[in-house]
């Protein structure tokens, strides 16, 4: 069967700040819907997939992406002020439509918004149906376990539409419980997703 090539690398090299190449001439091609990516602690698989994301750049070689990727890290931002909304990656769209709510709104703000009118209240539903009725998209990201940080920026990633995921690590801070509702949310996504992880359990559902 015939797959799509979501990210082609061609020729890529990465170095560290000290100038040591992490790896180097890689070419690798992104063409299956369910990906997973293994490798010991310290190699740059991180490193790796924020290139893949177009987070960092290559220090040689090209990185050609056929459509929209959505790195999740595993570490959740701490910065301070960060709050629900910041974690979903929906604040800028919040905040134009407390504006347009508020009758200071700007032609940015209609473009900004476009048909996510109901942003929010999809948003908070899909909150209660993950058993987080308790936060609204104000509640500050320091307020949370890690575990409830994970599960909102796991929310924001399925709720992205971006052609392929990427899920650093996703069930770090997860239960049993919610690491079997991450492989249902896996199973039922329908475009495709790299998943780099140690879980044993998570790398046989990804076959």
């Amino acid at each position: 069967m015939t797959h799509a090539t979501y990210v082609t690398l061609e020729g890529v090299s990465l170095h560290l700040p000290d100038g040591r190449p992490l790896f180097s001439q890689l070419d690798l091609q992104l063409d299956q819907p369910r990906m997973a990516l293994v490798g010991r602690n310290g190699v740059g698989k991180s490193l790796l997939a924020r290139l893949i994301a177009g987070a960092i750049l290559p220090t040689t070689g090209r990185c050609l992406r056929a459509g929209s990727v959505y790195y999740l890290s595993q570490y959740m931002t701490e910065e301070p002020g960060c709050t629900v909304a910041d974690l979903l990656r929906v604040k800028p769209v919040v905040q134009a439509l407390e504006r347009m709510e508020q009758g200071h709104y700007s032609p940015l703000d209609l473009d900004l918004i476009g048909d996510q009118w109901m942003l929010r209240e999809h948003l908070l539903n899909a909150l209660a149906n993950a058993r987080l009725s308790h936060l609204t998209l104000n509640t500050p990201v320091a307020s949370l376990s890690g575990g409830e940080a994970m599960r909102v920026a796991l929310l924001g990633a399925f709720a992205s539409k971006a052609d392929l995921l990427i899920l650093d690590e996703p069930t770090n801070h997860l239960d049993a419980c919610h690491r079997q509702l991450l492989s249902e949310q896996l199973d039922k996504w329908p475009k495709a997703v790299l998943v780099i992880s140690h879980d044993r359990v998570l790398l046989e559902s990804m076959q």
